[in-house]
């Protein structure tokens, strides 16, 4: 069997055996059980959207130490979660330029709003973006739930990956980065209201995160790729609304939404602080918001 078709099996399984159970059908943030009913998914799956919140979500959920064993052993995203040995050189050569892999044109947008600094990749996978965060001049440090990746980062681009959430929240690392960078792992998260205190915690005052996701009130979801992408390796759906609602709770006390494309356009709306005039419409959400202080 392979191993896609067992991941898709044990998924079903699992999916299965939380119905059986009867897992509590409530909002995975805020623990709200108003919710609204927006549709089934393959027979097992109900997309629900939290009235408090308004998070979306896919019941039922998978818990931590399940999703952490997913992504252990299961997870795969094309060149995003695979180990390129064969052109890895090819792509070092080039400081990733051109490739699947290439992320200069978020790199830009977030240096419109902080040009150096201190930067945490929160779910960095192998590490391609902390290489790509350093050639453009920041101090960056990788995080990956994933032990192998983590450490072919560590082992094959020389750059610092951390893989234990202990080490991570540590006393020392509190208060120590300008900047915390996810792309495309905010709607991975199960546990995604300690995930948010924990990158609190982990910001300056006056630090930042800045999130990039799928856009799932987007022009492309609207026409059909919401029901593709809501699902198993996605299991929260964050929109404008749901950030705009929460992060305040988190401390922070300026938040921007816009999206995609990520280019020279969008890079010169941030830089000059122009937030009403940014896209909202793109495949990509983008996030910033700030920490108080």
């Amino acid at each position: 069997m392979s191993l896609q078709l067992y991941t898709r099996l044990a998924f079903f399984c699992r999916m299965l055996f939380q119905r059986a159970r009867r897992q509590p059908r409530a909002c995975p943030y805020c623990r709200g059980r108003e919710l609204r009913f927006l549709g089934r998914k393959r027979v097992i799956m109900d997309v629900l959207q939290c009235a408090e919140c308004h998070l979306i979500f896919r019941y039922p959920l998978d818990d931590v130490q399940e999703s952490w064993r997913y992504y252990q052993k299961s997870y795969k995203s094309g060149f995003v979660t695979g180990i390129p040995e064969r052109l890895l050189d090819s792509y070092l050569e080039k400081d990733f330029a051109g490739s699947p892999l290439d992320v200069r044109s978020k790199i830009e947008v977030l240096r419109a709003v902080c040009p150096t600094g201190r930067v945490l990749d929160y779910g960095c996978s192998w590490g391609y973006t902390v290489w790509q965060l350093q050639k453009a001049g920041y101090e960056a440090v990788g995080f990956e739930v994933s032990k192998p990746r983590a450490e072919f980062g560590r082992r094959r681009l020389g750059v610092p990956i951390l893989d234990d959430f202990w080490a991570l929240s540590s006393v020392e690392l509190r208060g120590k980065f300008d900047v915390v960078f996810t792309n495309h792992v905010v709607e991975h998260l199960t546990n995604i209201k300690e995930t948010f205190d924990l990158f609190t915690e982990l910001l300056r005052p006056g630090g930042l995160v800045f999130h990039v996701l799928p856009n799932f009130e987007g022009r492309t979801a609207r026409a059909g790729a919401f029901w593709h992408w809501i699902g198993r390796d996605h299991p929260v759906a964050p929109t404008a609304a749901f950030f705009s609602r929460v992060l305040p709770r988190h401390g922070m006390r300026k938040i921007v939404v816009g999206s995609g494309p990520f280019d020279e356009e969008l890079a010169s709306l941030v830089r000059k602080g122009m937030w009403d005039r940014l896209p909202h419409d793109g495949e990509e959400l983008l996030v910033i918001a700030w920490k108080e202080g």
